[in-house]
């Protein structure tokens, strides 16, 4: 599956494939790809190969952890959306945190439009 577009870099773009478990995110210009586990963890994380030398370490950091945050969100969302399908109640969804599909959408736009996040330990 080809993630991402060559079009122009800023918010991440989330897709996912049923038959498969990781939720992926990517940037446009597809220069960070991450896939996530369920639980939301990176287990790949991919740099294109010219963008160290383009940018700082900071913002290439930054530029990570929104495609992660992004990602994650995804993955949130098909939990959400399994357990609802097993007859969990939306509002004890609401509460456990959980977000819907819009709701994940939301926060990879917010992700991308705001400053970078000060540390891989913050929660969206």
């Amino acid at each position: 599956m080809v993630i991402g577009e060559t079009v122009r870099t800023g918010e991440p773009r989330v897709e996912h494939d049923e038959a498969s478990e990781p939720a992926a995110a990517a940037e446009r210009s597809g220069a960070v790809r991450v896939r996530v586990a369920p639980s939301g963890l990176p287990v790949h994380v991919h740099v294109d190969a010219q963008l160290p030398a383009r940018c700082e370490r900071d913002r290439l950091a930054g530029r990570i952890l929104r495609v992660c945050t992004a990602a994650a969100a995804a993955a949130q969302a098909r939990q959400r959306a399994e357990l609802a399908a097993g007859g969990i109640d939306d509002g004890l969804l609401g509460r456990i945190g959980l977000p819907d599909a819009a709701g994940a959408a939301a926060i990879g736009r917010r992700t991308c439009g705001e400053g970078e996040p000060e540390s891989w330990l913050s929660r969206a």
